[in-house]
């Protein structure tokens, strides 16, 4: 347990300046800086809603979210470090919780419906994550390695030079050092597909829809990144994931 929660820390320590958010609206950074003038964490959820994730999914999806959101509020350096974004992907890509600190922004209700345009989203997402990063950049504010996230529970329906970019895309990034990914696959999630995405780390399969344990183990992983400094140790080890998911590799 304490040498998952090290590994933790010591992927999530790393500033990449070389990323780039033009445009972007500023959510309280300096506010936040007040009560952790150290960094900022990024992590950004990518969550599949096309129609397959339609009944229980969907729904224990929202209360995971929603979990998500509540254990970050009452944590009080996460709470203001951890800069969330979440974006939704079907027939469309849709930004539903732009990047912010956890309750400054409602949580809405996503819904079942449409295809699944995971490549769309991948390349949507690199793009938020570098312009939220020359925010904090033009803004002085060091960050820690962005995070992302992807859910799914199906393939990629993008035409296949779409995809093949976003995969391309997503591989440099991790070769580079510029972000953390975890892809998390559920159901039946082609993970062949989501293979191909990762040159760090598996992807990791849920057993069933274990959304609201999945997404408290988050919020501890991001508690955690977010108060952490390079070389310090803690005491309070994360709980193991290996009863509700396989392959996790930290």
């Amino acid at each position: 347990m304490q040498n998952q929660t090290n590994s933790v820390m010591q992927m999530m320590n790393g500033i990449d300046p070389s990323m780039g958010i033009e445009g972007f609206p500023s959510m309280n950074i300096e506010t936040a800086g007040e009560i952790n003038p150290e960094k900022r964490f990024p992590l950004e959820i990518l969550v599949d809603t096309s129609r397959s994730t339609f009944g229980d999914p969907i729904n224990e999806m929202n209360d995971g979210l929603a979990r998500l959101i509540l254990e970050l509020a009452k944590d009080e350096i996460a709470s203001v470090a951890v800069d969330l974004c979440i974006t939704e992907f079907n027939d469309t890509v849709n930004v539903v919780y732009p990047f912010a600190n956890v309750g400054e922004a409602p949580m809405p209700i996503l819904r079942a419906r449409g295809l699944t345009k995971m490549g769309g989203a991948i390349i949507e997402g690199l793009k938020l994550l570098r312009q939220r990063q020359q925010e904090y950049n033009l803004q002085g504010i060091p960050s820690f390695k962005p995070m992302m996230i992807l859910l799914t529970d199906g393939m990629p329906t993008d035409e296949q030079h779409e995809w093949q970019s976003a995969v391309a895309r997503l591989r440099q990034a991790q070769q580079q050092q510029e972000i953390n990914f975890l892809a998390v696959g559920y159901n039946g999630a082609d993970m062949s597909a989501l293979k191909e995405l990762s040159c760090q780390k598996p992807p990791a399969m849920l057993q069933g829809i274990k959304f609201l344990e999945f997404f408290e183990w988050l919020s501890k992983v991001a508690s955690i990144a977010s108060s952490s400094q390079p070389g310090m140790t803690t005491t309070n080890p994360l709980p193991s994931p290996d009863s509700w998911m396989q392959g996790l590799m930290l």
